[in-house]
């Protein structure tokens, strides 16, 4: 076999082919995708160059193209540069016969710099490498001979093709075009335009040009005062007057970059920070930086500094219009986040406004490479799977409608009691007095008895601890003041917070989780002031309960296909940038034969590295758990995977199947059981929308998304995996994100229609809320395990360098306390 040869085998081992045919499971329906279709590509070859520009620093990208062009030199040469490495042509531009290595070389004089100069630029174009089109057809076609790799790299190059003329033809914000069509004025200091990003994807049958339309920040046109205003709201700062250097300096990285006009002239300059000392004492020349402006300022505010040094008043910086907000703050975000979200209706309307923007059509590059693309949405079939049925304690059963119910109508399949626990007010009396708090406890009790859980302590004591206090001691004092009132061991502590901080947060977690040994379960004071709020105690309610051990529902044996006498099994991994810049890894395997409980274990992994390492070690320990609960061995074992990219899914599948494998030989030499995974990801650009006609989720806030439970398997799907779309929550804002799943392995042999009812019904086992999640629990459990775990340090979480500024070496993650082993502390 030939090295080729052996590459394209060796990327398809093992991988499930697609379904011959769709699953006529559920309800059939149609929906519609932010995906237009690519109906030809006539040119036979694309010719992709290196493109090399020696002969200054820092070349803008106008100069490059334009030097490029004049060493190309013939005009009849169509060419695009992407104004970076490469250039792609559809036929050649150096010979008859390009090959690997060819090379134009030419030397173009020209003026640049400042002051400018005449510069020698060596320009060198050199062959890289002759994509063949039709590959692309036969990918589609769902041909597994072509090296998947030629198939990313030209789809890399199609994309590049698609973005250059926009990008110089529209306005351009990082790798986005933008457009000011329904811009949104928010009251944070800027616009929201919206951003049209192209992608070229890979469907079954058909390229698609997929179209990305997000909310993009931009500053309106204002001074540099209001800005720094609205930095500081949040503090509740009444006047810049009453800052100090230092608050300037904070400020600084938000600002930095932010581009403003030069007073008297028309130039523009760049923000890198602020004077260290007010205005009365800068002097530019000699002279006082009023006197030099010419202009009455305020002297005790500081100084804009640019790059190159100039120091300019605050009061005389008015910021240029139209660009990015550089570093978005918590209270922009949430701007963002409200202003930004589309509902279904509104993300169609702006999607076909920008293939108009962003011309297709008329696209002189696209029609030099002969590409067409369709100007409507695609319309494509697709299926609305049956809810499950949940049962609830004393065999109650409920159909959820519109993947939600009322918790308070049910108590809890298995509901635990409250005896002895503890509250911390990290606030002064004045903001929440103890009555307030003792009235949210008497509602929280009531809420709790509703759905089945009993809260037998309903005046546990309540500390509120002083600024700057040690949240180890609080929390030991608290502890140790319900085990006196109670005479049991304490089994939560709950913290109310003044505001979100995680630097305060992920302290109370590591001590509660790695040092003491407590549940900790923290609310937000201003959510402790509305204690009349039935819905917000339910889920506070419902959390609770998950931790002490109990749990909200199940589902009915006919909703479980193939989990009989299984494990299953899920894992992420988080790059966290708290805990000392490591890799956080979480591991969980579920503890009994309904799939209701699951044992975690949080790892320290190496930094940026993928695939868990002692995989087989890990797996072991789980089947240990598993039997010791169940007193029985797994036939099968279905392991559901967060996170992984294209890059790495070979390597990741590799090594972590064999370590399953190898893990259950450590316990008996022999034993394989079946194993099914499926790799989950959240993180894509494609959203799936109702299409005219059909049924709406208009329910419990459904806000018109598409019905939950519908699944698309084909399309945009990999025309040579089995792979599918699965849409299982009702979104309340904006257009709800389907998840997407790839069956990597399957020894089980599960069919189409038994492996997306099960992925779609375990999003029904997800405690903590009356609703389905956006997918499996297993799969949100590990993702809010890594989250948890980088708060594992050996050290005080609200020290590391992130929250300090200081440099903080060998940090390490250390291991769950013995009292918190195997249970879910992390809901």
């Amino acid at each position: 076999m030939g090295k080729k040869s052996k590459e394209v085998a060796d990327q398809w081992q093992g991988l499930p082919k697609p379904p011959e045919k769709p699953s006529a499971a559920g309800t059939a329906t149609e929906v519609l995708l932010n995906a237009f279709r690519i109906s030809e590509i006539k040119c036979r070859h694309i010719y992709a160059y290196k493109a090399t520009v020696v002969g200054a620093k820092r070349v803008p990208v106008a100069i490059k193209s334009e030097l490029v062009k004049a060493a190309i030199g013939a005009t009849d040469r169509y060419f695009v540069y992407d104004g970076g490495e490469f250039i792609f042509t559809p036929k050649s531009i150096i010979g008859k016969k390009d090959s690997i290595g060819d090379e134009l070389k030419k030397t173009i004089p020209r003026l640049f710099g400042r002051p400018e100069t005449m510069h020698q630029f060596e320009v060198t174009i050199s062959m890289h490498r002759r994509y063949e089109t039709k590959a692309l057809k036969r990918y589609c076609d769902g041909d597994r001979s072509i090296p998947e790799t030629y198939i990313h790299d030209l789809l890399f190059v199609l994309d590049r093709i698609f973005r250059v003329y926009p990008m110089i033809q529209l306005g351009v914000l990082g790798n986005t075009c933008v457009t000011e069509f329904e811009k949104i004025r928010t009251d944070a200091g800027f616009d929201i335009w919206w951003g049209f990003r192209q992608t070229v994807k890979a469907g079954q049958g058909s390229l698609f040009l997929s179209i990305h339309t997000k909310p993009v920040p931009v500053i309106s046109g204002r001074t540099l005062q209001d800005m720094a205003m609205d930095f500081f709201r949040s503090k509740r700062v009444q006047s810049l007057e009453d800052l100090q250097i230092d608050d300037w300096r904070r400020m600084a990285p938000v600002l930095k970059n932010v581009k403003f006009r030069i007073p008297g002239s028309d130039a523009t300059a760049w923000i890198s920070g602020f004077s260290p000392v007010p205005a009365s004492r800068v002097r530019i020349d000699g002279v006082p930086i009023a006197q030099f402006y010419k202009a009455d300022i305020d002297t005790r505010l500081p100084c804009a500094k640019t790059a190159l040094g100039t120091m300019v008043p605050v009061e005389l910086c008015e910021v240029v219009p139209g660009q990015m907000l550089p570093k978005v703050s918590g209270y922009q975000q949430s701007q963002v986040f409200r202003f930004g979200s589309l509902s279904p209706q509104a993300r169609q309307r702006i999607t076909e406004h920008g293939i108009e923007l962003l011309d297709t059509a008329n696209n002189p590059d696209l029609k030099a490479f002969g590409i067409t693309v369709s100007q409507q949405l695609e319309k494509f079939d697709a299926r609305v799977l049956q809810t499950p049925q949940l049962k609830f304690r004393d065999d109650q059963a409920i159909t959820p409608s519109h993947a939600h119910w009322q918790a308070d109508r049910q108590k809890v399949i298995e509901g635990k009691q409250l005896v002895s626990w503890a509250i911390i007010c990290f606030t002064n009396q004045r903001m929440v007095p103890q009555a307030m708090v003792s009235t949210f406890v008497n509602q929280l009790a009531k809420t709790c008895s509703k759905i089945g859980v009993q809260i037998a302590c309903t005046a546990p004591p309540i500390r509120y601890a002083p600024m700057n206090c040690s949240i180890e001691s609080e929390i030991r004092s608290a502890c140790q003041a319900a085990e006196t009132q109670s005479k049991v061991p304490v089994q939560l502590v709950m913290c109310v917070l003044p505001a979100n901080s995680l630097a305060r947060y992920g302290e109370i977690k590591r001590v509660g989780t790695t040092v003491v040994g407590v549940m900790t379960q923290c609310l937000l004071a201003n959510n402790v002031r509305q204690g009349n709020n039935p819905k917000y105690t339910t889920l506070v309610g419902l959390k609770i309960n998950t931790k002490l051990g109990g749990f909200t529902a199940g589902l009915q044996t006919h909703d479980m296909p193939g989990i009989d006498s299984t494990m299953v099994i899920s894992a992420d991994v988080n790059h966290t940038t708290e805990a000392g810049n490591m890799s956080v890894a979480a591991i969980l395997s579920s503890v009994d034969l309904e799939c209701r409980r699951f044992a975690g274990t949080v790892l320290q992994h190496p930094k940026k590295m993928e695939f868990i390492e002692n995989f087989d070690v890990i797996v072991r320990h789980c089947l240990r758990i598993f039997y010791s609960k169940t007193k029985q061995k797994p036939k099968r074992i279905i392991y559901y995977r967060d996170g992984i990219g294209d890059s790495v899914l070979q390597t990741v599948k590799q090594l972590e199947l064999d370590g399953i494998y190898k893990g259950c030989e450590l316990i008996e030499p022999g034993y394989r059981p079946k194993v099914t995974m499926v790799i989950v990801r959240k993180r894509h650009h494609t959203r799936i929308l109702p299409a005219p006609g059909q049924d709406l989720c208009t329910e419990a806030g459904g806000n018109g998304n598409c019905l939950p439970g519908t699944v698309l398997e084909q399309g945009v799907v990999n025309p040579c995996l089995f792979d599918f779309y699965l849409l299982a929550h009702a979104s309340t804002i904006g257009t709800a994100r389907p998840a997407y799943y790839m069956v990597l392995h399957d020894d089980s042999q599960f069919s189409v229609e038994d492996i997306q009812r099960l992925t779609y019904n375990l999003s029904y086992l997800y405690p903590i809320v009356p609703k389905a999640a956006t997918m499996p629990a297993p799969v949100y459990y590990a993702h809010r395990l890594t989250g948890q775990g980088r708060f594992h340090t050996n050290i005080p979480f609200d020290q590391l360098s992130k929250f300090t500024g200081k440099r903080t070496d060998d940090v390490a993650l250390v291991p769950v306390h013995r009292n918190l082993e195997g249970d879910m502390y992390f809901m």
